[in-house]
């Protein structure tokens, strides 16, 4: 909302353009959001890979990750994620 509503009011109102700038507002907001969600998924150390063959348990922990970041996608899109 932070992004869409000024973008949207910019391209409709004062740029004129219509449909054509609500749909250029959701595109450039819905990038913003990836950007953003990509960004907080790599700040937050869920990228991270411990991948090793000396029997650590690296390996564990990466399959671990990978299903943390299924269900923050599944919590993203309301899917469950078993």
């Amino acid at each position: 909302m932070v992004f869409h509503v000024p973008l949207n009011y910019w391209l409709v109102m004062v740029k004129h353009w219509g449909v054509l700038g609500v749909a250029i507002a959701s595109v450039v907001t819905n990038l913003i959001m990836v950007v953003l969600l990509v960004g907080y998924v790599w700040m937050s150390g869920m990228l991270r890979k411990r991948v090793s063959g000396d029997g650590d348990g690296g390996s564990t922990t990466v399959v671990a990750q990978l299903s943390s970041m299924l269900e923050l996608f599944g919590d993203m899109f309301g899917v469950v994620v078993v």
